[in-house]
């Protein structure tokens, strides 16, 4: 352990501080990774193009920042890949719809 890094620890210790941030817990990934299915769950375009690569992205995204603050891009960037796909086989895609407050 470098002089750093312990000299770190001991002041975290002794303050009550987080020495060096600390990893997510895998309770929030799993439950970013919950919401961010439920949000994106959108049979209409579930059926024209798969969400994994969109709900991916979602959960990196929740667990990285700790929030779910970009699960609307998440899901606005899915409507519009969906809305991509539809448009070049001549139908359409579901509208984004605002966040409820």
């Amino acid at each position: 352990m470098n002089k750093t890094l312990l000299t770190s620890c001991i002041v975290a210790l002794v303050l009550g501080s987080p020495a060096v941030a600390a990893e997510p817990k895998a309770s929030f990934e799993s439950m970013a990774t919950e919401h961010c299915q439920k949000t994106l769950a959108i049979p209409a375009c579930t059926q024209v193009k798969p969400p994994g690569p969109f709900i991916k992205r979602c959960v990196e995204d929740a667990v990285l920042t700790g929030s779910y603050e970009f699960v609307e891009a998440a899901k606005k960037d899915y409507l519009r890949a969906c809305q991509k796909m539809k448009d070049s086989k001549g139908t359409s895609a579901p509208k984004p719809t605002s966040p409820k407050s």
